[in-house]
């Protein structure tokens, strides 16, 4: 868990090109095993795909029969239910306080599904609030569930819990579309889904081919000091899959996978790269730091504030719809910022 000083926690989830593997047994499909390349078996129809076990960090879950009432207590999944064509009757809020916690990015898919869902707010976990929709299947990756709420929880519905091969709020989001989907009996769904994000990014690559093996990182500012992140942060996987190289010597400065790096006075420099996605919160004092003034950074404006909340809440999300949200807005400013020219506009 990330808590910024504008008091909203970011869970950074990491995204890594990676598969699940689908063993279809006696009838049953597992899914849980990960490996670099996997032959994936779905289902040709929704009544051959159950029941389905989905293994996870606390177990093995047993899904009967296609799911009807759906609770999710992921803090950003309600987005991707709706791509799948859920409509859940209950969803966990992370921040923002929109109509049924869905951004702006999810309300098409959410209107077209027509999900009115009861939202659960608050950092702690409403098990009551949970039991009381009765569902038939409940949403647990990307959630902090510990083991105990877990067992809580899986007296009242089968509990898809978070991956048993990365760490806490790391799992990579392929991963987490196709575990869901393969709960929901959307295999295929999920697949399409992942494919056209894919899609969408092929085609920044190809339109910029200036940002490949550019320097980037995402930055803030923090008690008066700069901070960054690891190549295994979410954002900074996204980045990296729109062509964009981050620095090694923040992996090197890491004291964990998903630590944040702070950055000295003394090695601001570490800064100077082609591009600095900055959260814009602290922006007034970062162009006030005279350290920050010194960098070229600076003086060509490569800079990127993220001004747009929905957009720096798009960049946290790491949705398939928040994704191409970020896609539509981010890469303008990309563009704008990479070349150099002070005249260009990088605010977001």
């Amino acid at each position: 868990m990330r808590n910024q000083s504008t008091g909203r926690g970011h869970y950074r989830a990491l995204v890594i090109v990676i598969a699940l593997t689908f063993v279809a047994c006696n009838g049953e499909t597992t899914i849980g095993s990960s490996t670099t390349s996997a032959e994936v078996e779905t289902p040709e129809t929704e009544d051959t795909a159950y029941p389905v076990t989905i293994t996870h960090a606390y177990g093995e879950t047993m899904i009967p029969a296609q799911p009807e009432r759906v609770f999710s207590i992921s803090y950003r999944h309600q987005d991707l239910l709706y791509q799948l064509g859920i409509a859940p009757i209950g969803v966990r809020e992370w921040w923002g306080e929109y109509e049924y916690a869905t951004w702006p990015w999810g309300e098409e898919a959410r209107s077209a599904v027509g999900a009115e869902p009861v939202v659960m707010t608050g950092d702690e976990l409403n098990i009551e609030m949970v039991s009381a929709e009765e569902p038939d299947l409940i949403i647990a990756v990307y959630s902090g569930m510990t083991e105990d709420q877990y067992e809580l929880l899986s007296e009242i519905a089968p509990v898809v819990g978070p991956s048993a091969d990365y760490e806490e709020f790391g799992t990579p989001w392929r991963v987490e579309v196709e575990t869901i989907g393969a709960a929901l009996g959307k295999s295929e769904e999920a697949e399409a889904v992942i494919a056209g994000v894919e899609e969408e990014i092929a085609a920044v690559r190809s339109d910029h081919p200036e940002f490949e093996g550019a320097t980037i990182a995402l930055a803030d500012y923090v008690d008066g000091g700069f901070t960054t992140y690891g190549s295994s942060d979410a954002s900074h996987q996204f980045l990296i899959e729109l062509g964009f190289t981050i620095p090694e010597v923040f992996d090197e400065m890491a004291p964990g996978a998903f630590s944040r790096v702070d950055i000295g006075a003394e090695r601001a420099d570490l800064l100077d790269l082609d591009v600095v996605v900055w959260y814009a919160y602290a922006r007034e004092e970062i162009e006030a730091n005279p350290v920050f003034q010194t960098l070229d950074l600076a003086a060509e404006d490569r800079s990127v504030w993220l001004e747009d909340p929905v957009l720096e809440a798009a960049f946290s999300f790491q949705t398939p719809l928040s994704m191409g949200y970020t896609l539509d807005h981010l890469v303008p400013l990309l563009e704008a910022a990479i070349d150099g020219d002070p005249s260009t506009t990088t605010d977001g």
